[in-house]
């Protein structure tokens, strides 16, 4: 009989996935054990994935973006499962002051289109010189960095105000579907 919680990924051990869920539980306050009981969840199973043994599982992700506010832990696993991405904006250079998120936001939106409008796309990829095609590289570059800046300024913003970062992606989903852009 399985446990819920019980981990079938492994991993090679700790990654920034584990640490932002050790982190986010301890930010909340709870032990591992507290954690585990409120998700129905054995505490090995926790422990597990806090010390890299497993993945940090989705519904733990969840829970602690959901319950806590906290979607460090859902963009750091989003980001060890994809193996592409960003992940979690801390560095040391960067302000986290919520001013200072917009301010680079809007400067890595403004860089991504000032980018994109000097590529030129319209050109059959095959019939495209070696800097053109850095150009469209650079812009894509430019726009992943955007991209970045935008989840991280979001997740921001909903900690700082209160609002649920999972909801605020299912009120956008909801948005793109009646536009009849997702399925």
């Amino acid at each position: 009989m399985m446990v819920r919680g019980e981990v079938k990924y492994m991993t090679n051990g700790k990654n920034d996935a584990t640490d932002a869920l050790k982190q986010s539980r301890k930010d909340a306050g709870k032990t591992q054990l507290q954690l585990s009981l409120e998700m129905g969840y054995s505490r090995e199973a926790i422990s597990q994935q806090e010390n890299g043994r497993a993945s940090v599982s989705p519904d733990v992700s969840r829970h602690m973006s959901a319950q806590y506010n906290d979607p460090r832990v859902g963009i750091e696993s989003a980001h060890e499962y994809k193996s592409w991405g960003l992940g979690w904006l801390d560095g040391e250079a960067l302000d986290q002051h919520r001013a200072a998120v917009v301010m680079r936001t809007k400067k890595e939106l403004k860089e991504a289109l000032e980018s994109i409008d000097e590529v030129a796309i319209a050109k059959q990829p095959k019939h495209i010189e070696e800097f053109e095609r850095q150009q469209i590289e650079d812009a894509l570059v430019e726009s992943a960095e955007a991209i970045a800046f935008l989840e991280f300024e979001i997740a921001k913003l909903c900690q700082d105000y209160n609002f649920k970062f999972n909801d605020i992606f299912s009120s956008a989903e909801q948005r793109l579907r009646a536009e009849r852009l997702v399925k």
